[in-house]
Protein backbone atom coordinates (compact mmCIF):
# COMPACT_ATOMS: atom_id res chain seq x y z
CA UNK A 1 0.00 0.00 0.00
CA UNK A 2 1.53 3.40 -1.07
CA UNK A 3 1.68 6.30 1.52
CA UNK A 4 -0.74 8.01 0.13
CA UNK A 5 -3.28 5.55 -0.06
CA UNK A 6 -2.67 4.16 3.30
CA UNK A 7 -3.14 7.44 4.89
CA UNK A 8 -6.75 7.73 2.87
CA UNK A 9 -7.29 4.03 4.75
CA UNK A 10 -6.46 5.52 7.79
CA UNK A 11 -8.54 8.68 7.61
CA UNK A 12 -11.58 6.77 5.92
CA UNK A 13 -10.94 4.14 9.03
CA UNK A 14 -10.97 7.13 11.91
CA UNK A 15 -13.53 8.76 10.37
CA UNK A 16 -15.91 5.97 10.66
CA UNK A 17 -15.35 5.24 14.60
CA UNK A 18 -18.12 7.66 15.17
CA UNK A 19 -20.85 6.92 12.62
CA UNK A 20 -20.12 3.24 13.35
CA UNK A 21 -21.29 3.72 16.77
CA UNK A 22 -17.82 2.88 18.41
CA UNK A 23 -17.36 6.20 19.70
CA UNK A 24 -19.88 7.88 21.88
CA UNK A 25 -17.58 10.29 24.05
CA UNK A 26 -15.17 13.59 22.73
CA UNK A 27 -12.53 11.53 24.54
CA UNK A 28 -13.25 8.43 22.73
CA UNK A 29 -13.34 10.25 19.72
CA UNK A 30 -10.22 11.62 20.10
CA UNK A 31 -8.70 8.37 21.13
CA UNK A 32 -9.51 6.51 18.28
CA UNK A 33 -8.54 9.41 15.70
CA UNK A 34 -5.43 9.14 17.15
CA UNK A 35 -4.81 5.84 17.34
CA UNK A 36 -5.73 5.41 13.71
CA UNK A 37 -3.98 8.40 12.09
CA UNK A 38 -0.58 8.07 14.22
CA UNK A 39 -0.15 4.03 13.84
CA UNK A 40 -0.20 5.28 10.05
CA UNK A 41 1.74 8.32 10.12
CA UNK A 42 4.32 6.24 11.86
CA UNK A 43 4.33 3.50 9.52
CA UNK A 44 4.65 6.13 7.20
CA UNK A 45 8.55 6.59 8.25
CA UNK A 46 7.48 10.34 10.03
CA UNK A 47 7.96 11.77 13.07
CA UNK A 48 4.39 12.25 15.17
CA UNK A 49 5.18 15.79 17.19
CA UNK A 50 6.34 15.27 20.41
CA UNK A 51 4.33 18.06 21.42
CA UNK A 52 1.49 16.77 20.56
CA UNK A 53 -0.26 15.07 23.55
CA UNK A 54 0.20 18.54 25.61
CA UNK A 55 -2.40 20.66 23.20
CA UNK A 56 -5.95 20.59 24.98
CA UNK A 57 -8.50 18.19 23.53
CA UNK A 58 -10.24 20.85 21.66
CA UNK A 59 -7.06 21.36 19.58
CA UNK A 60 -5.79 17.93 19.17
CA UNK A 61 -9.18 17.17 17.51
CA UNK A 62 -9.21 19.78 15.37
CA UNK A 63 -6.25 19.22 13.90
CA UNK A 64 -7.21 15.31 13.04
CA UNK A 65 -10.01 16.43 12.18
CA UNK A 66 -8.60 18.31 9.53
CA UNK A 67 -5.22 15.67 8.89
CA UNK A 68 -8.42 13.21 8.63
CA UNK A 69 -10.03 15.59 6.11
CA UNK A 70 -6.96 16.47 3.82
CA UNK A 71 -5.93 12.39 4.14
CA UNK A 72 -8.91 11.76 2.58
CA UNK A 73 -8.05 14.33 -0.44
CA UNK A 74 -4.60 12.39 -0.63
CA UNK A 75 -2.17 15.34 0.19
CA UNK A 76 0.18 14.19 2.57
CA UNK A 77 2.05 17.36 2.01
CA UNK A 78 -0.71 19.44 4.25
CA UNK A 79 -0.67 16.92 7.04
CA UNK A 80 2.59 17.70 8.57
CA UNK A 81 2.20 21.41 8.68
CA UNK A 82 -1.65 21.00 10.72
CA UNK A 83 -0.52 18.63 12.96
CA UNK A 84 2.95 20.61 13.91
CA UNK A 85 1.47 23.89 13.54
CA UNK A 86 1.97 25.90 16.85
Amino acid sequence: MSDVSGLKFASTIASLGSMLGGVKTKAEDLAWKKRMIKAQWIGMGLDWPEDFDALSGTEQLKRLDKVIEVGLEKDPKKISKILKKK
